[in-house]
């Protein structure tokens, strides 16, 4: 969704919104594909062009798009170092995200986002993330880890459900984020993450 050869197309949630605010306060969102010990870390891209840190979301704000050079020159703007082969070095190079990242201004323990938490639902995998709508920035997964958080307390396993909800509404409400980042690789892209447990509101969750 935040590629732009399609958000110049007004082909995702985030199109027409540079400079807005489309998130949470609290959150910042980049790509470094020079971070230490990043599964995608590199001093270039596939375009040879520096690798460099580029800035998504700023405090809730929308400052920048990925660009490769192709997408760079259409739109007269710079490469953000994202020029990457995907599947084989045969490949043409497409826009892609290398390592992103989640930060956030507040963080805090998961322990302590349990116990402030009434009544949730801890989930701890999803399948089917790729089937999200990046224009709309709907989404139906599903979760066979979840866990029933009731006054602060994790009481009993749940069975395989289904989440449902908008990824956009819930990161523009109040979100919670926790200090146990973990490096995910991504099953079916090129991409990497650096993560952590994020609390959101507005999920639907069908057992």
């Amino acid at each position: 969704a935040l590629y732009a050869d399609k958000a110049h197309r007004n082909a995702t949630m985030f199109s027409n919104k540079l400079g807005e605010v489309v998130v949470d306060n609290n959150l910042t969102i980049y790509d470094n594909p020079l971070m230490e010990g990043g599964l995608n870390s590199s001093p270039t891209d596939d375009e040879l062009m520096p690798s460099k840190k580029t800035v998504l979301v700023e405090d809730g704000v929308l400052r920048n798009y990925l660009y490769d050079q192709k997408t760079a020159c259409r739109y007269s703007k710079k490469s953000t170092s994202n020029g990457v082969r995907v599947g084989s070095f045969k490949s043409l190079p497409l826009i892609s995200a290398r390592n992103i990242i989640i930060d956030a201004k507040e963080k805090h323990s998961k322990d302590e986002v349990i116990e402030d938490t009434k009544n949730g639902v801890l989930i701890y995998d999803i399948l089917g993330a790729h089937t999200s709508d990046p224009a709309s920035g709907n989404f139906s997964v599903s979760s066979s880890i979840l866990f029933k958080i009731k006054n602060g307390e994790i009481v009993y396993p749940l069975k395989k459900a289904m989440i449902s909800g908008n990824i956009l509404n819930s990161l523009s409400r109040e979100v919670g984020i926790c200090d146990d980042y973990k490096m995910l690789s991504g099953s079916m892209s090129f991409i990497s993450a650096y993560l952590p447990t994020v609390k959101i509101e507005d999920i639907k969750i069908i057992k």
